[in-house]
Parts: C-alpha cells; structure tokens; sequence
C-alpha cells in the first residue's frame, strides 16, 4: 500500500501548474493526503471535475468554512469505513486543519498544523498540537494500528533543518514545538522517514535561506515490521513542498 502526503499549497493551483493528475496516475498511489487545499467550503463544489472525481479514487474534502485558506482532503482506493472530520475544537475545526478516516485495519489522520514562525503564532500551534495528542493518544488505546500524515511546520532534530547554528533560537525548531514529536515516539509511534533514514538529511521545504523536513509519516510502533519505504519524492515539484511517501506491506 503506498500512501503519500503533501502540502499542495493552493489544490486549483497545483494543478493548473504542475502534472498533478500524471504524478498520481504515474505513482499508481492506493491513498494520497493533501494539506492545504486553499479552497473555502463554498468554492470545493467548483473544483475542475476531473480532480474532483479522479477516476478509481474517492475524494473527500474538510476545507476552510469560510476561506481560501487552509484546508485538508483525501484520495484514497481504499473506502473508508468511517469518517471524521476535525477534532472537536471549533476554532480549529473551522479552519479544515484535521481528517480522521478509519479503514478498519487502520486509522489515518491528515493533518495540517498552524505555524509557529514568531511569538504571535506559536501559542495556537501549541495549542493545536495539544488538543491534537489529546486526540491521538486516547485513540491509540482503543486503535491497534494509527498513520499520521501531514505539514507539521516544524524540525525535530538538526537532521531536519539546514541553519548553520542550530543553537541559537528557531522558531519552528524550538523545545515546545519539538514535545509534541517527543510525546508522539514516547507513546509508541516511530517516525517512518527517521527509521528507513537515521542519518539522512532530506528536506521537504526549501527556503531560500534554508531548507526544513517540515512534513511526517508518524505510525504505531506495530506496524514497524510492515514498513518497506519511507521517503521525500525531492524531484517531483507538485508545491513549494516536496510530497512524502511511504509503503506498507500488510
């Protein structure tokens, strides 16, 4: 089963600039999740038809309720047998930042985080990341296996960002940013790209000061054994992102 998850950065966008349609036919993908569809509610309905309706895939959209902004979708091969759209908290929920879908042998969750780039937006991406663990971890008690995907805006370690000085203060790689991966590992999930890639530096952002792995694949510990490939697809240029890959062999 190969699942990516990337940042499209505008989904009309992408596909009006880059060979959005070839690179799914091209990577005969089961599952793909996009963040940051930058279409409101109201707009979904007037995407082109063929990337609506893009054939053997279902497509299922939780954009912004009111804005060009933000926003999450899903394509996937496989129906899901349950859908969930958001995490209970309005401000966010609002805003189209989380899908839950539930496949029965597994649960994916999609997400795109806010950014923490300064001191005025850190504390709702913290805030975010908070009531997104309360979310994941009392799923993981009643779930056995989780996948967790999407732009998380943030570095976890110095093998994730290019900054000469990684000491001095980031934003984006700062100690309460990084808990939320910490807390993820420390409850028994792996990040998938770390674990094919220990001492790799690949980035799935680049800046043009500097370059970031800003976009996971975080699965339960339990399905390590089924993990083949983990990886950043840098060649395929869908966004100002670089898609994120990974294959499970059930």
């Amino acid at each position: 089963m190969k699942i990516i998850s990337c940042n499209i950065g505008g989904i009309e966008s992408s596909y009006k600039k880059s060979d959005l349609l070839g690179f799914i036919k091209r990577e005969d993908l089961d599952i793909i999740c996009f963040q940051e569809l930058k279409k409101a509610k109201k707009n979904i309905e007037k995407l082109p038809n063929e990337l609506i309706n893009i054939p053997n895939y279902n497509s299922y959209f939780f954009p912004h309720q009111e804005k060009g902004m933000h926003g999450v979708g899903i394509y996937t091969k496989i129906k899901p047998k349950n859908i969930k759209n958001g995490i209970g908290v309005e401000k966010f929920d609002h805003e189209g930042r989380t899908q839950i879908l539930d496949f029965g042998e597994f649960t994916l969750v999609n997400v795109y985080c806010p950014h923490g780039a300064n001191n005025n937006y850190l504390p709702k991406q913290l805030e975010y990341l908070d009531y997104l663990k309360e979310v994941i971890l009392e799923m993981n008690k009643e779930k056995d296996k989780i996948i967790i995907c999407g732009d998380f805006n943030m570095a976890h370690s110095d093998l994730d960002l290019s900054h000469e000085n990684k000491r001095r203060k980031i934003y984006g790689y700062l100690p309460a940013q990084k808990q939320f991966i910490d807390d993820l590992i420390a409850n028994n999930f792996i990040d998938s790209f770390r674990t094919i890639h220990p001492n790799s530096k690949k980035y799935t952002w680049k800046g043009p000061k500097n370059n970031w792995r800003l976009d996971y694949f975080f699965i339960s510990k339990n399905l390590e054994n089924y993990l083949k490939k983990a990886d950043v697809l840098e060649k395929e240029e869908l966004s100002d992102h670089n898609p994120i890959l990974i294959e499970l062999e059930f």
